[in-house]
């Protein structure tokens, strides 16, 4: 990059126009532009998201909404319980202790 790049950006011409790296750029951009099309982004929102949703949501929709239901349920179930919970016991490492190596 020092020894090429960095070289084309300050070489400029008696206008003050870095031709080659200009050059550079404008290369780079027709090479690249093809990819970044409205269509291809389009395919890869819905390849990558849409078609994930639509599989989800149909997951979702088995069985009369079985699995959203039974979320529901439980988030209930311990919402509504929440209060009776006690811990009884934990463990907690001692991380006083300091581990030499050697």
């Amino acid at each position: 990059m020092e020894n090429d790049i960095t070289r084309k950006f300050y070489d400029r011409n008696a206008r003050g126009i870095p031709e080659d790296w200009v050059g550079m750029i404008r290369n780079t951009i027709a090479h690249v532009a093809p990819e970044f099309t409205m269509n291809r982004m389009l395919h890869d929102y819905i390849d990558r998201f849409y078609l994930k949703l639509q599989g989800r949501s149909e997951e979702l929709r088995k069985k009369d909404y079985r699995l959203p239901k039974e979320l529901a349920h439980w988030k209930h179930r311990i919402l509504t319980r929440w209060k009776d919970i006690k811990v009884l016991e934990y463990d907690f490492p001692d991380v006083t202790r300091s581990i030499h190596r050697g």
